[in-house]
């Protein structure tokens, strides 16, 4: 059994990796609206070694289940158009450091963090009356129809963000909470 200033260490490591891997996905987001694999694929292999390394097999599990939880849980905002590939495989990546309930959590915080962010876009936008006109004619259209029509390409739903951004904020939000907690970030 590890002690404890050796797992200490292996958690502040583990969380600065994550804070690194959300830095640069971030400053790619924003700059280029794009997360390259490249940081995405380090992540992942970041995440997996040093898990290895803080808890042996159990960390790898825990690892790959954050890994699993991060990319099920987002992939279905993908599937209906509302999130780039780019952005469910960095969830995934940041999962494979959190471990699966964290991961959980952290992507709960990033689509809280995401909905807000989305407002104060649609605030800043075309003004929150038209956005919410058009969200309702959208969701009147698909009880209809049941055929999901995309919004206007000049309207605010259709504006893309960063969402590496809320990523990182749920993360870091997941993470903080158990730095202040004192609680292993592989558990």
């Amino acid at each position: 059994m590890p002690d404890l200033d050796s797992t200490f260490a292996a958690n502040a490591i583990l969380q600065w990796s994550l804070a690194l891997l959300l830095i640069a996905a971030v400053w790619r987001d924003l700059r280029w609206h794009r997360i390259d694999n490249g940081i995405v694929l380090g992540g992942i292999v970041a995440a997996l070694t040093l898990n290895a390394i803080a808890a042996g097999l159990p960390g790898i599990a825990s690892s790959l289940g954050g890994l699993a939880v991060g990319l099920l849980l987002l992939l279905p905002f993908y599937a209906r158009g509302g999130m780039a590939a780019g952005d469910v495989k960095l969830m995934a990546a940041a999962g494979a450091f959190l471990g699966p309930v964290d991961a959980a959590w952290a992507t709960g915080w990033s689509l809280i963090a995401g909905g807000v962010m989305a407002f104060a876009i649609l605030l800043h936008g075309d003004g929150l009356r038209r956005g919410v006109l058009a969200t309702g004619r959208q969701f009147f259209d698909y009880a209809m129809a049941r055929v999901w029509v995309p919004a206007p390409a000049d309207s605010a739903a259709a504006r893309r963000f960063p969402y590496a951004a809320a990523i990182a904020m749920g993360c870091m939000t997941v993470a903080l909470w158990r730095v202040t907690h004192a609680t292993p970030v592989t558990a």
